[in-house]
């Protein structure tokens, strides 16, 4: 089942591109809008790629970034009101969990020391098979000492 942006946040993204189109003079990408309106930036992405499915928005895109314009803001009265669905904000709640246990194992990491005791744990096995490592037999001139 394909998203739908409900008319109240959908009325809100139209607007928020209008107005920085204005301001700025030219088309806005979806991190403006985002921070215009507060909202996350995977809210966004999301609400502006339905608007986009439902002709109302158009999204250009380069290979460095993304810009948003009005195409048709009628059809946005056929949106549905009231809130946005639940499936979207599990979605999201889901994601910003798993970004911020993500946070806090990278945290733990490098707050706890860790990374250094990999990093030593690793010198020390290096010393020791250096210890260990023994040439083997080639051509006797190669590994004269310097004594003779």
């Amino acid at each position: 089942m394909a998203f739908v942006p409900n008319y109240e946040e959908s009325h809100l993204v139209v607007a928020a591109v209008r107005l920085l189109q204005h301001r700025n003079g030219h088309l806005p990408t979806p991190e403006e809008v985002a921070g215009m309106l507060t909202f996350p930036q995977e809210k966004v992405f999301v609400l502006i790629r339905g608007l986009k499915e439902r002709a109302i928005l158009r999204v250009l895109e380069s290979p460095f970034e993304t810009r948003v314009d009005i195409l048709d803001p009628v059809p946005l009265e056929a949106l549905p009101r009231g809130v946005p669905e639940p499936e979207m904000k599990g979605e999201l709640d889901e994601f910003y969990e798993r970004e911020r246990e993500k946070k806090a194992e990278m945290d733990r990491m490098f707050r706890g020391g860790e990374v250094d005791k990999r990093k030593q744990d690793r010198v020390k096995k290096l010393e020791e098979e250096f210890r260990k490592f023994k040439p083997k037999g080639g051509p006797e001139g190669l590994f004269k000492s310097d004594e003779e």
